[in-house]
C-alpha cells in the first residue's frame, strides 16, 4: 500500500519586511509595539497568504480573545505597516494593498477613566521619597507630564532657563515631535540634584514602573503607572485655570480632542463655558418661559 505523501507549506519569511516595517519608528516604544503586533500576526496567519480577508479574520480573532478595541486598533496598524513594506518589495500587489488600507479597526466606545490622584495623594508621595532619584522621577512624569519613555531619555541639556522660566524641552516624542514647555522651579531642583553626564534617571522604562508602582504603595494605591502621574498632571492643571490648549501642547497631542478624551472632561452644564458670552440685544423678546428638558 502506498502512502500519499503531504508536502509541508514552509512558513513566509516576513524578516526583512519586519525590519523596513520598523525602521522609520522613531519611538522606541512604539517600534517594540509593532514589533511584536507583527510577530504575533505572522504567528497566526502561518503559512496562508496576506489577504483582506485574511487580516479581517485577523481582528474577529482579536475580539473574540477579549482585546480592547485600542489594542486591536493597535494591532491592525501595525499589519498595515507589514504590508506597506511588502509591496514595497515586490511581495504584495498595490491593488491588495489598496484593499487592506482600507479596513476599518474597532470603534471606542465610551472614555477609559483611568486612575486619576488627588493632589493631597501627591503630596502624600512626595513627603515620603527620600531618595532624589525617586523625587526626579515624580517630577518629570507629575511635575512635566512626560510619557516613561521620554522620562527615560530626559538630559539636563534638556532643562534650560528662559525669560525668567525654567523650560523641558523633548527632543524625542510620540511621531517623533519635539516640544518645549514651561515647568515649576520645584522640578527644575529635583532635576538638577541628580544631573549627570547622561540621561537623568539613568533607568529603563521597567525601572521607572517598578518604582512608580512603590509610589503607589507608599499611599496605599495599587497599581500606580507612570501613565496615571502624567493623567494627574494634565487634571490638576486643567483644576487650577490652566488653558486646556496649553495643557494640549505640554502634553504634545495633535487634536485638543485627544486631550479631553485623555483628561475625561465633559461638558460642564451647571457652570457652562457659554454663559460668559455676553451679547446686548434689542428689539426681539429672548425670555423663556419653560426649561427645555
Amino acid at each position: 500500500m502506498s502512502t500519499a505523501i503531504v508536502p509541508i507549506r514552509a512558513t513566509p519569511d516576513y524578516s526583512p519586511a519586519t525590519e523596513a516595517a520598523l525602521s522609520g519608528i522613531a519611538s522606541p516604544h512604539t517600534r517594540r509595539s509593532y514589533d511584536t503586533g507583527i510577530r504575533q500576526f505572522c504567528a497566526w496567519l502561518g503559512g496562508d497568504a496576506i489577504t483582506p480577508a485574511a487580516i479581517r479574520a485577523y481582528v474577529d480573532h482579536l475580539a473574540g480573545e477579549g482585546a480592547s478595541s485600542a489594542t486591536i486598533n493597535l494591532r491592525l496598524a501595525a499589519v498595515r505597516r507589514l504590508c506597506v513594506a511588502l509591496e514595497e518589495s515586490g511581495r504584495l500587489d498595490g491593488s491588495t494593498l489598496a484593499r487592506i488600507t482600507r479596513l476599518k479597526g474597532r470603534k471606542r466606545h465610551g472614555v477609559r477613566l483611568g486612575l486619576w490622584l488627588t493632589e493631597a495623594q501627591v503630596q502624600a508621595i512626595a513627603d515620603k521619597l527620600n531618595d532624589p532619584l525617586d523625587l526626579a522621577i515624580l517630577a518629570l512624569l507629575y511635575g512635566a507630564g512626560l510619557r516613561r519613555e521620554e522620562a527615560s531619555e530626559f538630559r539636563a541639556a534638556d532643562l534650560t532657563r528662559r525669560d525668567g522660566c525654567w523650560v523641558v524641552r523633548v527632543a524625542h516624542g510620540k511621531g517623533d515631535k519635539e516640544r518645549a514647555f514651561g515647568v515649576a522651579d520645584w522640578v527644575a531642583d529635583a532635576l538638577l540634584a541628580v544631573a549627570g553626564e547622561g540621561p537623568v534617571l539613568n533607568l529603563g522604562v521597567s525601572g521607572i514602573y517598578r518604582r512608580v508602582q512603590r509610589f503607589g504603595e507608599l499611599i496605599g494605591v495599587e497599581g500606580l503607572a507612570p501613565h496615571d502621574l502624567r493623567r494627574s498632571c494634565g487634571r490638576h492643571m486643567l483644576n487650577a485655570g490652566a488653558d486646556l490648549m496649553q495643557i494640549q501642547l505640554m502634553f504634545g497631542h495633535a487634536e485638543e480632542a485627544t486631550t479631553r478624551r485623555y483628561l475625561n472632561v465633559q461638558i460642564d452644564l451647571a457652570d457652562p463655558a457659554g454663559k460668559r458670552l455676553k451679547l446686548r440685544t434689542k428689539g426681539v423678546n429672548l425670555s423663556v418661559e419653560n426649561e427645555i428638558s
